[in-house]
């Protein structure tokens, strides 16, 4: 998956604070919030997921 059509997630990964397994997780539950993601909506789950 293309970050910006030029990094692969893979080769950005270092660049992240976070894990690629965590990013994923961020990703699918905001997946569930598009178009208009609601960032408190979004985080109040990420912290159901900890």
């Amino acid at each position: 998956m293309p970050i910006c059509g030029i990094i692969s997630f893979r080769k950005s990964k270092m660049r992240l604070e976070e894990s690629v397994t965590r990013i994923e997780v961020i990703r699918k539950i905001a997946e569930n919030y598009a178009p208009n993601y609601d960032v408190d909506a979004i985080l109040q789950e990420l912290s159901k997921e900890s």
